[in-house]
């Protein structure tokens, strides 16, 4: 009887850093000469470990299988089994291995190619074969070699018609899209095996496929469209009736839709509130279905971790009950040793540090015992932060410094960069400040090449930028400014002294951080590293120009000024992050209320702060823009209306907004004549409000500008794709849109509404940057008119930076909040009567204009003219 080819293990993607040392591998001999007939066995047993986490059994299993069929000379089966081996391998780190196994599983499989018999079995090892390829190189970083490798393979898959196989292969190519930046095609494709998935059988495959999709959207922290694929798996999972292989995958459903209502939890205590509930029944549910125990750990680890980031501890004691006689059931395997390490974690959170302390010990054995090294570097380094909590900072450092080594030496870049963040701090504690330094610069350059990655990892993993990575950032800052002696030091002595170099050398070495911070914020927010980076200096951009540096720290708030000779000023005022915030949300609020003119007191309040210290030194270097590099939720403020008790700041200063002079195009802006597309909508769409003004805008623009200059696309003419043809057709420098739309600390809640569709900021991306495949000039300006910052989110602003910085446009300008319809249009105007005139800078332009809204008795309030900001290239 013919036997059937051996399956490959799985082929989804673990976007997590596995690499960990290699492990010696011995096989038995005397069991190969027992069962050499029968290799089939070796194989099975490979596999229930691999599925089990064992991964070092895997291993000794597979290596055996494979060297059966290598003596019966079955070089089908051979292949296939390798391919296995190489996953095993890739999760142990064990990439040299990995990488020869999977070369020597393709190299046999093509050998058989010629073949006429099994010809089908031979192409469905090469496209098992490319897929492990592509997973291992994905692993590894190489986002460019996995996605050819999967496309390789894709149109074996095709020919096969193994539309199971060639989904995930379709489902890995979006990711290595997604991590390549190009976030419209791998959308696309998702949409496209959406699709693909609903037109399969009903079975338990298919509730996997669309969970796994499900899962991917929830990972890039689009819950819209995460939520029915979850929900759809999860009806389609009823139809098919109870087993415990439907249980174990219905535990898992209900812990992402768990997770899916962790990550919409927001400023808004009231819709939290309601958000906890319904999380909390989904893992309630999902301890509840769970079969096998280490799916109830982990539901449960899931919801102790929710109580204490609600505050909860009165239900979480009850719950580490259960936990604990749960926990001694776990498999010895790296699922099993993990959840026991993140029990630890907890316990450590609530001040149960005894218990936490032997849990870790016996994780760290476990670990060792399975030769998972990757696990046993996590455990070392827990414990070194438990010593840490403890404050045991001897023993803390010791540890540390091992798991580190151990990370280092087997390139597991996010475990790394996390213990050298923890040697930094007990570095710190311990009094020893310039190898605490030594120790944050080394986190941070372990950390940019993968944050990322660390953006798109999945879900489950709980990855917060605000908690895993921003501190880190600001946390470096402080100290480096800790360090760098006086503030307001006078280098103008010809010889400074050697103090004074120093202390500049560290200032400049806190505004490359605080630069490398906004860039990781953007990353972040993209979840990908997709943005192109330069160094720059404003000494060599424009003489006329200062940067500000505004950055909040936990017990400060400081002010870094870079001058146009290149010298760079600390100022600080003592004042606790929580003071600054609520004071700019108060005047945020006042702002809005154009009746209001109590903004007038929190207004001279962040002037003095923020501006009044830098005055002198403003006015010496004769500083007529001030670029603002603004922080937290200084972003969502517009600094044009601090009063300094006479004067707003826009009177006295043109102003830029800048995400960091590392993202800026700073060519200079050749003055020539204004070519402007002109779209926007008047009319109520989409459940939208209608704006009647913006046909009067737009008309009264494209007069001044005029017809021949400009194309207008209003209401039904402005489609996406009617966008999309026009700016690839024509050369606009300049485009205008007047619409509403909503700038987010989220990038799938930052969009523009069309005639036809909300346009997100990726398609708005993929359609201004079509240009880019055209011999159009490049976009000089975007105007973003009727737009605003998003209610109740503190970084909503981060959503204009990402707009600005994607959409490929030198400047971009768009408004904190929306303002009345006439009020935009005089804006509008006078803008474009000040962009023609060759004398003025793009910021001056915006000044001018907002200027003439300020001295116009009906718009004098702040709320009419200070929410427009000009971001990038202000010239």
């Amino acid at each position: 009887m013919k036997r059937s080819l051996l399956a490959i293990t799985t082929i989804f993607l673990l976007t997590t850093s596995t690499a960990i040392a290699p492990i010696a591998l011995a096989i038995n001999t005397s069991s190969q000469s027992q069962t050499i007939s029968n290799p089939e066995k070796f194989y099975q047993a490979g596999q229930n470990a691999f599925v089990q986490g064992q991964f070092a059994e895997a291993v000794r299993q597979w290596q055996a299988a494979a060297a059966i069929y290598q003596q019966q000379g079955d070089r089908l089966r051979e292949s296939v089994i390798l391919a296995n081996l190489a996953l095993a391998h890739r999760e142990l780190g064990q990439w040299k291995e990995a990488t020869s196994t999977v070369t020597k599983s393709l190299e046999l499989a093509r050998s058989l190619e010629p073949a006429v018999e099994s010809q089908i079995d031979v192409q469905k090892a090469i496209a098992q074969a490319l897929d492990t390829k592509g997973s291992l190189e994905f692993t590894r970083g190489q986002s460019e070699s996995a996605l050819h490798s999967w496309q390789e393979a894709q149109p074996i898959h095709q020919k096969l018609n193994d539309q199971t196989a060639l989904i995930r292969n379709e489902i890995n190519q979006s990711r290595a899209y997604q991590r390549l930046g190009l976030f419209l095609r791998a959308g696309q494709i998702l949409e496209l095996v959406n699709q693909s998935i609903l037109q399969q059988p009903d079975s338990l495959l298919k509730v996997d496929l669309l969970h796994h999709v499900g899962n991917i959207f929830l990972s890039l922290n689009e819950p819209i469209k995460a939520t029915p694929n979850l929900k759809q798996s999860l009806e389609l999972l009823a139809k098919l009736g109870d087993s415990p292989a439907a249980n174990t995958k219905k535990s898992g459903i209900l812990l992402d839709l768990g997770h899916l209502g962790r990550t919409q939890i927001t400023d808004n205590q009231v819709a939290n509130n309601q958000l906890l509930v319904t999380t909390r029944n989904f893992y309630d549910q999902a301890i509840a279905t769970a079969f096998y125990p280490l799916d109830r750990v982990n539901a449960q680890l899931s919801l102790a971790e929710l109580f204490i980031a609600s505050n909860k501890l009165k239900e979480l004691a009850p719950l580490l009950v259960q936990i604990e006689s749960n926990i001694e059931l776990l498999p010895l395997s790296r699922n099993g040793i993990e959840n026991r390490i993140r029990y630890a974690e907890i316990l450590s959170k609530a001040s149960i540090r005894e218990t936490a302390a032997l849990l870790l010990a016996k994780a760290i054995a476990q670990a060792k015992e399975i030769g998972d090294n990757r696990t046993y570097i996590y455990a070392l380094g827990t414990l070194g932060h438990l010593y840490e909590q403890n404050q045991q900072f001897d023993d803390a450092i010791q540890v540390t410094r091992q798991a580190i080594a151990l990370a280092e030496a087997n390139n597991t870049a996010d475990l790394t960069y996390q213990w050298h963040w923890q040697l930094a701090r007990l570095l710190k504690v311990t009094g020893k400040n310039e190898a605490a330094l030594i120790s944050y610069g080394q986190a941070v350059e372990v950390l940019k090449p993968i944050q990322g990655d660390l953006g798109s990892a999945e879900a489950n993993a709980q990855f917060s930028f605000q908690e895993s990575v921003e501190p880190l950032y600001r946390e470096y800052v402080s100290l480096l400014l800790d360090t760098s002696g006086s503030d307001n030091l006078n280098l103008k002595s010809s010889q400074p002294s050697h103090n004074q170099q120093n202390n500049q050398q560290k200032l400049k070495q806190a505004q490359s951080v605080i630069e490398s911070l906004k860039v990781a914020e953007l990353v972040n927010f993209f979840r990908s590293d997709c943005l192109k980076t330069q160094s720059n200096d404003i000494t060599q951009i424009d003489s006329s120009a200062a940067v500000v540096y505004v950055i909040t720290l936990s017990d400060r708030l400081e002010v870094l000024l870079n001058l146009p000779d290149g010298n760079i000023k600390r100022y600080t005022t003592a004042i606790a992050s929580s003071e600054v915030e609520s004071t700019v949300v108060e005047f945020r609020n006042t702002l809005r209320d154009f009746s209001n003119q109590d903004y007038l007191e929190q207004s001279k309040k962040i002037y003095n702060w923020t501006i009044r210290p830098l005055e002198d030194d403003l006015i010496k270097n004769n500083v007529k823009t001030l670029v603002i590099v603004s922080d937290q939720a200084l972003r969502n403020m517009p600094f044009a209306a601090l009063h300094d008790g006479k004067q707003f700041l826009i009177e006295k200063y043109a102003l830029a907004a800048s995400p960091g002079l590392q993202l800026l195009d700073s060519k200079p802006i050749a003055k020539k004549q204004i070519n402007a597309l002109l779209v926007g909508l008047s009319q109520s769409r989409l459940s939208f409000t209608a704006l009647p003004a913006v046909k009067q805008e737009l008309e009264s623009i494209q007069k001044q500008v005029g017809k021949a200059s400009s194309k207008l696309l209003l209401n039904e003419t402005f489609t996406s794709e009617n966008l999309r043809r026009s700016i690839q057709a024509l050369p606009f420098p300049v485009v205008h849109i007047a619409t509403h739309g909503q700038f987010s600390s989220k990038a799938a809640e930052t969009y523009i509404v069309a005639w036809d569709q909300k346009v997100n900021i990726e398609s708005l991306n993929g359609i201004l940057r079509s240009r880019e495949r055209s011999d159009a000039d490049p976009l000089e300006l975007l105007i973003l008119s009727a737009c605003q910052t998003a209610n109740g989110d503190k970084r909503s602003a981060l959503g204009l930076a990402g707009i600005a910085v994607r959409a490929g446009a030198r400047s971009t300008i768009g408004s904190l909040w929306q303002i009345s319809d006439e009020a935009t249009s005089i804006l509008m105007s006078a803008l474009y009567t000040k962009l023609t005139d060759r004398n003025l800078s793009r910021a001056e332009s915006l000044r001018s204009a907002q200027l003439t809204l300020l001295q116009e008795g009906k718009f004098n309030h702040p709320y009419y003219w200070s929410p427009f900001i000009l971001l990038g290239n202000w010239q």
